[in-house]
């Protein structure tokens, strides 16, 4: 299945966001990942996001299967529209 532009943009956010002292929180049906580092991988036929979540575990999310993102400061803690 192809993403939606939507969701090409808001991973294009993710990656765009985190620099060090940031993440941003990917929602999906099942599941949601706290990330501290990304990189979108692909394009309009198909894309992953590839990165690393606060536990320092690797993760791979397929952009088709997002729902919303949130883009946070861990220093302060405050929400980045």
């Amino acid at each position: 299945m192809k993403p939606t532009s939507i969701q090409l943009r808001m991973a294009q956010a993710v990656e765009e966001h985190l620099k060090p002292g940031f993440t941003a929180m990917v929602f999906t049906a099942g599941h949601h990942f706290s990330l501290t580092n990304a990189k979108v991988e692909g394009g309009v036929l198909g894309a992953l996001i590839l990165g690393v979540d606060t536990g320092g575990h690797l993760v791979e999310i397929d952009v088709t299967q997002i729902l919303a993102v949130r883009l946070d400061s861990r220093a302060q803690g405050a929400f980045t529209p």
